[in-house]
């Protein structure tokens, strides 16, 4: 079993497939990508009325009071009271829109990342199954084979029933592995219906290749997000503060007489300076929320260095496996142009050929079994990186 290599040939197109539209188009359902639509508009709006909330109402107001002496009365007035300046808040307001909206869409990027991710995960582990239940099959192959060895030295009296009992339930254990295996499929197949219409055959997998800890850190969309985040913070800090600082308001007041059809125009500004003894601990707590924030950024980063560092000891680690499993298949294909040469001198039989030919053909399907490990464990530093 072969990975895919017809549309993904590199690491870089690789990392597209975890936050492109068009890839997620094609591997999640039509409920999940429409779920990701409608969060991506809501976002759009929340941000759009954030970016203009420091801007205040226009109000508008309609006065009818009837009077005894005086008669009805009727007015308009249409009053703005509108801050132009606010110590830094209003740039700071702006700012904090930004990236506020900067950290909503890295968050729903790595919801579609983390959905793709989950698939692609599936997806890996089901054809990585299929080899594991070819291999079982082969194993089974062997124990049916061990079980007729064992049945003739049993019956010609060179070995004790109990060498035949245990090969019998050996064999047995085997075949019922083989099943739980197939449930592990079936179930894993399940599992994918919820995230994709396709089937997992019809999912093109792609081929991740190793990524610096350079590019791993410059790119980690976590990172980036806590980075917004922590802008964000910042900008609240000067936000709170600003709010005990001096305010200068624009004031516009037009006021119609229905009737006395009469109109009025009042305009003019004021200037607030307030005095909270609060302002202090409340400056100060935002400042200490933001540094807070700052050092936890610090540390988050030291620990995605370290998820880095622990994944490539584990692809290291099956690296040294696919060179051991290697050495393994050389040493059958020795054993086995032997064994066949014993055949031919008819000193080895053709079960005992058939048993090495399965033995190698298994540790073939345990170098793809190690190639697909490598791609999950890959798959989990890509589904950090973002697509810029």
């Amino acid at each position: 079993m072969q990975l895919n290599l017809s549309k993904f040939i590199s690491g870089v197109t690789a990392s597209l497939i975890l936050s492109s539209s068009l890839i997620a188009s094609q591997i999640l359902t039509e409920q999940r990508i429409e779920v990701l639509k409608l969060s991506n508009e809501k976002a759009a709006k929340d941000n759009d009325k954030l970016k203009i909330d420091w801007i205040n109402a226009v109000n508008y107001n309609y006065i009818y009071s009837k009077d005894d002496k005086r008669g009805d009365s009727k007015k308009s007035i249409i009053s703005i009271n509108q801050p132009i300046f606010k110590s830094g808040g209003i740039f700071s307001a702006i700012d904090y829109a930004s990236n506020v909206k900067t950290s909503t869409k890295i968050s729903l990027e790595l919801q579609k990342k983390e959905l793709i991710k989950k698939a692609l995960n599936i997806t890996y582990n089901i054809k990585k199954l299929d080899i594991q239940i070819q291999k079982q099959k082969l194993a089974i192959a062997n124990a049916i084979i061990d079980l007729k060895i064992k049945k003739e030295s049993v019956f010609n009296g060179l070995l004790d029933i109990s060498f035949l009992n245990n090969s019998l339930i050996s064999k047995n254990a085997k075949q019922s592995a083989l099943l739980d295996l197939e449930f592990s499929k079936k179930s894993l197949i399940n599992s994918l219906s919820s995230l994709s219409s396709l089937s997992y055959l019809d999912i093109e997998l792609p081929v991740f290749q190793n990524i610096s800890k350079e590019e791993f850190e410059k790119n980690n969309i976590y990172i980036q997000k806590n980075s917004s985040d922590l802008k964000a913070k910042k900008n609240l800090t000067w936000m709170t503060t600003s709010k005990y600082l001096p305010t200068v308001n624009v004031n516009y007041t037009y006021t119609k007489d229905h009737t006395l059809d009469t109109t009025n125009d009042n305009y003019g500004f004021t200037v607030n300076i307030p005095l909270d003894i609060k302002s202090f601990d409340d400056s100060g707590a935002s400042k200490i929320s933001y540094l807070t924030a700052k050092k936890e950024l610090e540390i988050f980063i030291i620990e995605q260095n370290n998820f880095l560092a622990t994944q490539n000891l584990k692809l290291e680690m099956l690296e040294s496996k696919i060179s051991l499993t290697s050495q393994n298949i050389s040493a059958y294909s020795k054993l086995l142009n032997q064994t066949k040469e014993l055949e031919d001198a008819g000193m080895k039989t053709s079960l005992d050929v058939e048993v090495l030919q399965n033995s190698k053909d298994a540790e073939k399907l345990n170098l793809e079994v190690f190639a697909i490990d490598k791609q999950i464990e890959l798959l989990e530093i890509y589904s950090r990186v973002s697509n810029d």
